[in-house]
């Protein structure tokens, strides 16, 4: 009893999984997949055993599969109905207060919850939509990973993204990154925007006051350092003495790399 139990959840979560689990979610995905496990054991008693139909010519896993198969339909089909119907039900007393007197929705549904109501394709959605949805998406791949009980681990959120074939989707993947990192990366992304619109004598002019800037830090770091020198000795070798809220110490120089003799 205990392997037909275990094989019977096996079976269960991999047949519902094809049928993305009839598009239940939360509490009644839990219930289904409950009652589907319930009712392919008793199916593999009842039919299987009692009945003598227990096919010897495939093994015992097959034969339980074949009870789940039996039942997951009829189940699902009910749990979904059950649903509908409490839907249209359903005494709205309690939210009559915040409906909205106009076509549309109601006044304490969210902008997201919206979007899920027209069912936009993927492709439509907003970058910061599409990665809420990976993210719920790789969340129920971890979690159905462990309820399959496979040996393998499951994969990395990047190496499944790749796999999924997100990662071809720059603007998705942008969304993905932490928010400070994408605030780097779109200030970075417009500043090259920017100074490709330079001409070549404003590109000019800005690399010599980057460079005369450079040089009028590096010298007013070294007059400093030189004050210092007399109460601390002589820094290391490529550092300066350095006066910041108060505290001494060492800084790094930086020293712009002088071209080769082959130009690079």
């Amino acid at each position: 009893m205990e392997n037909l139990w275990r094989a019977a959840t096996q079976a269960t979560l991999f047949l519902l999984k094809q049928h993305r689990f009839y598009g239940l979610v939360g509490y009644d995905k839990k219930t289904l997949i409950d009652e589907c496990i319930l009712h392919g054991v008793r199916h593999f008693i009842e039919f299987k055993v009692m009945k003598h139909t227990y096919n010897r010519k495939y093994p015992f896993m097959s034969n339980v599969m074949g009870s789940v198969w039996s039942v997951q339909g009829n189940i699902a089909n009910k749990l979904v109905k059950d649903m509908v119907t409490r839907y249209h039900m359903n005494d709205i007393a309690n939210v009559d207060f915040a409906i909205s007197t106009q076509d549309g929705f109601p006044l304490y549904l969210s902008y997201e919850e919206t979007l899920h109501h027209k069912k936009r394709a993927f492709k439509d959605m907003k970058a910061r939509y599409k990665a809420r949805l990976v993210r719920e998406l790789y969340e129920d791949y971890r979690a159905e990973h462990e309820q399959l009980g496979l040996i393998s681990k499951p994969l990395e959120f990047g190496a499944w993204l790749s796999r999924c074939g997100y990662s071809s989707d720059s603007g998705l993947m942008l969304a993905l990154e932490p928010k400070a990192i994408r605030r780097q990366m779109v200030s970075e992304h417009a500043k090259i925007l920017k100074e490709s619109e330079l001409t070549e004598s404003e590109r000019h002019t800005r690399e010599y006051m980057r460079e005369w800037q450079r040089r009028y830090r590096q010298k007013k770091l070294l007059e400093q350092s030189a004050e210092f020198e007399k109460l601390y000795g002589k820094p290391p070798e490529g550092y300066a003495w350095k006066e910041r809220n108060g505290v001494v110490g060492l800084q790094k120089l930086k020293l712009k790399e002088e071209p080769h003799e082959d130009g690079v």
